[in-house]
């Protein structure tokens, strides 16, 4: 009996089942969240409980990423309140230290984005 090789855009000629099983997982990760209501977030504040609007997948529009909460004036407003409370914090920090935090949060929209990607 003959393996089965598994084609990816990561590997055309090389078997890695390392990477395809981390593939399956996020995968099996993304599809597990398909569909589910994600609050707004304010700060740290998970806002839920008001009107929401669903997205899907631009490729099949039959698949719902999920139920996302709408944002309301109050919201902007108090999201806009924050920034400005951290600001003076925000400019006391060392430069390599906001390239360092940025850099973090830019791996984490990465991340997520590929999951993304993965799904749809």
């Amino acid at each position: 009996m003959s393996k089965t090789t598994k084609v990816t855009y990561a590997s055309l000629t090389a078997d890695n089942e390392e990477l395809h099983a981390s593939l399956d997982t996020a995968i099996d990760q993304v599809m597990n969240t398909l569909g589910k209501t994600h609050p707004l977030a304010v700060g740290r504040e998970a806002r839920a409980g008001r009107a929401t609007f669903e997205s899907r997948s631009p490729i099949d529009r039959r698949m719902v990423l999920g139920q996302f909460q709408s944002g309301t004036e109050a919201d902007v407003r108090d999201a806009v309140a924050l920034a400005k409370a951290a600001a003076p914090d925000w400019e006391a920090t060392p430069w390599q230290e906001r390239a360092a935090i940025l850099d973090t949060a830019r791996r984490a929209v990465l991340v997520v984005s590929v999951l993304l990607a993965l799904a749809v």
